[in-house]
C-alpha cells in the first residue's frame, strides 16, 4: 500500500467526473453526492454464521487499505476522504451531501464549511481498521479532551453526524495502536504497552465497558491481524525470541466474545484467513503449502501446495484468495475450501487486494487505480473488471 499511497500523495486531488450524463452540473453532483441507501438486513455471504452489518469483514490484506459493506456497496478512506462505491450504480462518491461544497481534504477556518467526506488521520485513525457496525462506521480517534488518550467514534453513514462514544486507554505514540474491529457488538483493539508488552482490548458497545482479555509478554510483543468469525475474535500474537530480533515466535489465538476466554489455535508466522471453524494459513518458515487446522481437534494439515508461490491469502468466507506480494504479479488464484484452484484472475499492474464479499474482489493496481471484479463469474474464467477510480494524466477520477 506504501507505493500506492505515495502515488496519491504526489497527486492533486481533482476530481473528475465520469458520468454518462454529460448535462449534469456541479449543484446536481453536490445533491447527490453523499445520498447513499444503506440495508441494515442481515445477510449470508457463504458464511453460514456470518451476519453482514453485525459482523467483523476481515476480507482485506491489511485494514490500513481495507473497504467495508453496508449491503448495498463498500465504504473506503483515501488522503483523509470517505468515498463510497455503490453496487447497483457501480459508481463512486465522496460521503458529502452539501450543497454546493467544495469537498477539501484539509480542515478549513470555518468548521460549518467542512466537508463532510473529511476525516483527518490526525484525529481518526482509520489506518488501523474501521468497521460498518448496524448503521454507522465505527473507528478510533484522538481524544477530544486528552491528547494521550484514545476514543472510539461513529460516523453516520452519510458523513454528517461524528460521536465520540467512549475513552479506551492512553498513549504515548499513535504507533503502538495495532488493530481495531468490531464484531457482534464488541469492540477489540490491541495495543502495545510497553517494548516487551501487549494488551488486547474487549469494548462493550451496549455500555462501553472496556477489559483486557489478553496480554502478551516477550520482546516485541504485539497482537496483529484481528478477525471476528462466529461467537469468537481470531488474532495472530507475536514476540522475538531475543534482542536480536532475528527468530520470531507466533501464535494463532482465538478468543470467546462473550467470556474472553482465550484459547491458542496452532503455531504460525504468516497471514491467516478463518471460514466457518477452520483456519486457514501460509506460515513464512514454509510458503511451499496453504496448511489447514480445525479449531476443534488443533490437527493442521496440508490444504494445498501454494499456487504461483503465493505469500498472501485471504478470503471472503466462501473462497481463498492467494496471491505473491511482488511488482511483478498478475494473478489472483481462488481456491476452494477443500483444495482447488476454482479460477484465476489475471490482474495487470496488480499490487494489492483491499476487500470484497462474496460479490466483488477490490483489487488496487499499480497503474489504473482501483479495479471491482464481479465474483459471479467464478469459474468462468471471464471477467470484466469495473473501475471504482482511476489515476489520468496525474488526476484523480471517481467513476460517478
Amino acid at each position: 500500500m506504501k507505493k500506492c499511497i505515495a502515488l496519491l500523495s504526489a497527486i492533486a486531488l481533482v476530481f473528475v467526473l465520469c458520468s454518462c450524463n454529460s448535462g449534469n452540473n456541479k449543484d446536481s453532483e453536490n445533491q447527490n453526492a453523499g445520498k447513499i441507501e444503506n440495508s441494515v438486513a442481515v445477510e449470508s455471504m457463504g458464511n453460514n454464521n456470518f451476519a453482514l452489518v453485525y459482523d467483523d469483514q476481515p476480507f482485506y490484506t491489511t485494514r490500513s487499505a481495507m473497504m467495508v459493506s453496508s449491503g448495498e456497496g463498500y465504504y473506503f478512506f483515501v488522503q483523509d476522504q470517505l468515498f463510497y462505491y455503490d453496487i447497483n450504480s457501480k459508481t463512486c462518491v465522496l460521503v458529502c451531501g452539501k450543497p454546493d461544497c467544495e469537498h477539501k481534504n484539509y480542515a478549513l477556518e470555518n468548521e460549518d464549511n467542512q466537508c463532510n467526506a473529511f476525516i483527518p488521520s490526525d484525529i481518526f485513525y482509520y489506518e488501523k481498521g474501521f468497521s460498518y457496525y448496524d448503521g454507522d462506521l465505527y473507528l478510533l480517534g484522538k481524544n477530544s479532551k486528552d491528547k494521550y488518550a484514545v476514543s472510539i467514534y461513529r460516523i453516520s453513514p452519510d458523513g454528517s453526524e461524528r460521536e465520540e462514544v467512549c475513552k479506551i486507554f492512553s498513549i504515548s505514540d499513535q504507533n503502538d495502536i495495532g488493530e481495531f474491529a468490531v464484531h457482534r457488538g464488541y469492540a477489540f483493539c490491541s495495543l502495545r504497552t510497553s517494548e516487551s508488552t501487549a494488551a488486547l482490548y474487549r469494548v462493550n458497545l451496549s455500555n462501553f465497558n472496556a477489559d483486557i482479555i489478553c496480554e502478551a509478554d516477550g520482546m516485541a510483543s504485539e497482537f496483529n491481524r484481528i478477525a471476528g468469525s462466529g461467537n469468537y475474535i481470531y488474532f495472530s500474537k507475536l514476540c522475538s525470541e531475543d534482542d536480536t530480533y532475528e527468530k520470531w515466535i507466533g501464535k494463532i489465538c482465538r478468543a470467546d466474545i462473550e467470556s474472553g476466554k482465550v484459547e491458542e489455535i496452532c503455531d504460525n508466522l504468516g497471514s491467516f484467513a478463518v471460514i466457518e471453524e477452520s483456519v486457514y494459513f501460509l506460515n513464512f518458515k514454509n510458503l511451499d503449502f496453504v496448511y489447514v487446522c480445525d479449531t476443534a481437534s488443533k490437527e493442521v494439515t496440508e490444504l494445498i501446495k501454494a499456487p504461483d508461490a503465493s505469500n498472501m491469502l485471504l478470503t471472503d468466507g466462501k473462497y481463498l484468495y492467494l496471491y505473491y506480494d511482488s511488482e511483478n504479479s498478475d494473478t489472483v488464484n481462488i481456491v476452494s475450501t477443500d483444495g482447488k484452484i476454482i479460477d484465476k484472475i489475471k490482474v495487470p499492474n496488480f499490487y494489492l487486494i483491499q476487500g470484497g464479499g462474496t460479490d466483488f474482489l477490490f483489487v488496487e493496481t499499480v497503474e489504473y487505480g482501483l479495479q471491482a471484479f464481479d465474483k459471479s463469474k467464478i469459474g468462468t474464467g471471464v471477467y470484466d473488471a469495473d473501475t471504482v477510480y482511476s489515476i489520468k494524466e496525474d488526476k484523480f477520477v471517481l467513476n460517478q
